[in-house]
């Protein structure tokens, strides 16, 4: 029954996005930024998502990307330490000499672990590579609701300034990618890898006979289709 309402709510806001965004399609030339949107499901996928980026640095164009781990604990997690924390722990360790010191320390140390420090919560730790590139923005699994809706305030500072083209790496109908793209994307070239009715794509870029293609052919793809398209003196 939960599963039943989830759905029903999410084709209910996806449907409710505004699809009246104006097209201009744009040869590469003529991009003077671009975008794309990323989901984080596996550790493969980081490093999918640093091959992506040498493709867009090859461009020579500003670019920026949306990295969402839309799958729990894809990152590891880690609670962080207190100084009241260190000081317990020096306390049991200080009488561990006794039996009851021993088992003490052990199940302090086993609880925190396992749960929280004095009521911490275990933080996402995002690999270096990532968190430190100023190209990517990374949303961890706890900034989403239980729709799938990543929060206003993770995303609105990146979608602030819009880029003349977007990209979107959703190739398996992910909920969060395409509501975010929906609500948030208003580039006048929006490309997308699998045809949706509810998405406001400019184009879809799809393999033979309408099969999705794999991330980096994709991306091969869409790059070509820019360099062939002429810039369109009419908006759609």
């Amino acid at each position: 029954m939960l599963g039943w309402i989830k759905e029903y709510k999410r084709n209910k806001l996806l449907r409710n996005c505004r699809k009246d965004v104006a097209t201009d399609f744009i040869n590469l030339g003529d991009v003077s930024s671009m975008g794309f949107i990323f989901a984080i499901t596996s550790q493969e996928s980081v490093a999918l998502l640093m091959d992506i980026y040498k493709v867009f640095k090859s461009k020579g164009v500003p670019f920026k990307g949306l990295a969402i781990e839309t799958r729990k604990n894809v990152f590891s997690r880690e609670v962080p330490q207190t100084a009241g924390n260190s000081q317990a722990g020096g306390n049991s360790q200080a009488a561990g000499n006794s039996q009851a010191g021993e088992n003490s320390q052990t199940a302090e140390n086993s609880q925190s672990g396992a749960t929280s420090h004095k009521g911490g919560k275990p933080q996402p730790v995002i690999p270096e590579e990532l968190a430190q590139a100023v190209w990517l923005k990374v949303i961890p699994y706890e900034k989403l609701n239980w729709l799938g809706v990543v929060e206003q305030t993770e995303v609105e500072d990146f979608f602030r300034s819009q880029t003349d083209l977007f990209i979107s790496f959703n190739s398996t109908g992910c909920f969060t990618l395409d509501y975010t793209f929906a609500n948030y994307v208003k580039s006048p070239m929006r490309i997308g890898m699998v045809n949706n009715p509810d998405m406001p794509y400019s184009m879809v870029v799809e393999g033979k006979d309408k099969s999705v293609l794999a991330p980096m052919d994709y991306l091969e793809q869409v790059f070509h289709y820019l360099d062939v398209i002429k810039t369109s003196t009419i908006k759609i």
